[in-house]
């Protein structure tokens, strides 16, 4: 099973607020990765982007050349929607209500995915290079949804692809090798790798780093033009990858199932469940 940490519980209803993303984000340190103990108040969030959170002052400063390139483009992405598009009755643009279900649907499956992209990375072998390649996850909106995160968006396609600027691809191969190099991937890249270079620096060699650690993952989802949203998960080995890790996903998705991890006298596991809604609230419940 994975070691992934656990994902939210609840989710709330968006509102415009101190988060220029969805709230149901995760509440840890962009920096030491610790999370926020139950009860406590929420870390403060950086000013800039609006997008991340640090459990004080000094981590944010240590963060600073590694977020510095996150910062300003999720800053200037934010001005961007402001300007061109104007609030509706919740107070976010249409774009910024599909970005946040979009991130919402994201952690809801943190789980799914992590399982299929681990097995679809151990069976591509030396073929897939984590530093410049990457998950493609191409999702369509659903129009009837009720609201439920686990259920806002279906699977068109998922595909191992590659960084746009790790090599000189001809247009022509494109499809070949699955490359489709617009410049909004591209920047995602562009936002993530400081990050991504100075978090494996800093977890390298950790107690959570066993011999079956891989790295981080770069997965980009797609469902909004001109706005990917970019994960960055780290991923665990085991010896049996799932060989139908794209039809396992779909089926997840669809059903809206969803796992969470249970502590349990015997042991901890992970659990299927779904979705229920409690006053604004969607909570996980246990199937």
């Amino acid at each position: 099973m994975s070691r992934m940490t656990t994902a939210a519980l609840k989710f709330k209803p968006h509102q415009p607020g101190k988060l220029s993303v969805s709230r149901n984000t995760s509440h840890s340190c962009a920096y030491c990765f610790t999370a926020k103990k139950p009860g406590e108040d929420p870390f403060p969030v950086c000013a800039g982007c609006k997008a991340v959170r640090y459990c004080n002052r000094e981590h944010q400063k240590a963060h600073w050349k590694a977020h510095k390139t996150f910062c300003q483009y999720q800053k200037n992405a934010s001005e961007t929607l402001a300007r061109v598009e104007a609030p509706g009755s919740s107070g976010l643009s249409q774009v910024q209500e599909i970005q946040q279900r979009l991130q919402d649907w994201s952690g809801v499956h943190l789980y799914s995915i992590h399982e299929a992209i681990v097995s679809a990375v151990q069976l591509a072998g030396p073929r897939f290079d984590i530093a410049t390649e990457y998950i493609r996850i191409r999702v369509g909106e659903r129009t009837n949804n009720d609201g439920n995160p686990a259920t806002a968006f279906f699977i068109k396609s998922v595909m191992l692809s590659t960084d746009p600027e790790s090599r000189k691809i001809k247009p022509k191969d494109a499809d070949k090798y699955h490359v489709y190099p617009d410049k909004f991937v591209r920047a995602e890249f562009q936002r993530m790798r400081p990050f991504l270079k100075d978090t494996m620096a800093r977890r390298a060699g950790s107690a959570m780093q066993g011999e079956d650690f891989m790295g981080y993952i770069n997965v980009i989802t797609e469902g909004i033009p001109m706005f990917p949203t970019a994960q960055s998960i780290p991923a665990y080995r085991w010896n049996e990858p799932d060989k139908e890790w794209r039809l396992t996903l779909k089926q997840a998705v669809d059903m809206g199932l969803v796992f969470r991890k249970v502590d349990e006298p015997r042991g901890s596991f992970w659990a299927p469940g779904e979705m229920v809604k409690k006053g604004a609230n969607w909570v996980w419940v246990q199937r």
